[in-house]
């Protein structure tokens, strides 16, 4: 009886050479002179606290939607179980 022994590749490394950080120079560069204004910082915490509150609002509308789920499956498994009874 023959016995072969097979031996498999094993994959070759692959080197990655690592991201460095980035100037702060040349990030400060990149950012507009406008941005640390008070009024363009106040009309982003706004914007921010306004899609906050809408995304409250969406989250209470699942909230319901997930409850009246429930409920139906509640509904039919009750429905399942008197069906199997009879």
């Amino acid at each position: 009886m023959a016995l072969a022994i097979s031996r498999g590749q094993s994959p070759s490394g692959i080197v990655v050479q690592a991201a460095s950080p980035p100037n702060s120079a040349a990030v400060a560069a990149k950012l507009p002179a406008a941005a640390a204004t008070d009024s363009t910082v106040r009309a982003a915490l706004t914007a921010l606290q306004q899609e906050k509150a809408a995304n409250a609002e969406t989250l209470k509308r699942q909230k319901v939607l997930l409850e009246q789920l429930a409920e139906l499956e509640k509904a039919v498994n009750e429905l399942k179980l008197f069906i199997h009874r009879s």
